[in-house]
């Protein structure tokens, strides 16, 4: 975490792009989301938050 951390704010890296370095897909350090999966996490909960008309 404190690698990805010094990437993130001193290097201005993406955390798409240090987790890719560090050969993960979709987390950073086995907790936090990088922002390929935050933006999918988001688009799933805002579908089920607006109901089954919008599902499709």
């Amino acid at each position: 975490m404190m690698l990805a951390t010094v990437h993130r704010l001193l290097l201005r890296r993406l955390y798409g792009s240090i987790s890719d370095r560090i050969g993960r897909r979709l987390l950073i350090d086995d907790v936090h989301l990088n922002e390929r999966v935050a933006t999918v996490v988001a688009d799933v909960i805002q579908r089920f938050v607006r109901g089954p008309e919008d599902h499709a």
